[in-house]
């Protein structure tokens, strides 16, 4: 998987402007019934594309922000399902429930329908979650909103290294 970063995103470009659109952050704060939301401060993750190519895949994991806002733009010509085990961060069960996932035991695994236009907002911190290798020549394409509860949060700098190879705008 790539990553297009924020810093990398047109000032212009239409996926900004819905960013920084008030009234759809007034409505995710709605749906996740949360009175004020704040965008994300991080120069690379506040709003980013990511861009699944033929072989493509993000495996299991757990997200740092209590949840995820993402839009699915384009979708690939295969694969690139998007697969959860929800609300288990903190389950007493916690670690024997990855560990049978990771061994592939999909009794608790959710697939989500995920086509062309769908708004996804989910819990990815308490929710396992990854999505199945992509094939075909047509890229998977799915930008991710980031927004917070407080202000100024950041990723931390080993997920913008991993993610974007870099810590911040320097290198653009």
């Amino acid at each position: 998987m790539g990553s297009v970063p924020y810093d990398r995103i047109g000032d212009d470009s239409s996926l900004r402007q819905l960013y920084l659109w008030d009234p759809l952050k007034s409505f995710i704060g709605a749906v996740l019934g949360k009175s004020r939301l704040h965008r994300f401060a991080d120069p690379l993750g506040a709003c980013s594309v990511n861009v699944f190519v033929d072989g493509g895949e993000h495996g299991w994991h757990f997200d740092e922000s209590e949840f995820s806002v993402t839009l699915m733009l384009q979708a690939p010509e295969s694969g690139g399902a998007f697969e959860y085990v929800p609300r288990i961060r903190g389950n007493h069960e916690e670690e024997a429930i990855v560990a049978a996932v990771l061994d592939g035991d999909r009794a608790r695994v959710l697939e989500l329908p995920f086509t062309e236009g769908t708004l996804l907002i989910f819990g990815g911190r308490q929710t396992l979650h990854r999505v199945t290798r992509v094939g075909g020549a047509r890229p998977r394409l799915v930008p991710v909103l980031t927004y917070a509860e407080r202000p100024g949060l950041k990723n931390s700098e080993t997920v913008r290294k991993l993610f974007w190879g870099r810590t911040g705008t320097e290198n653009a």
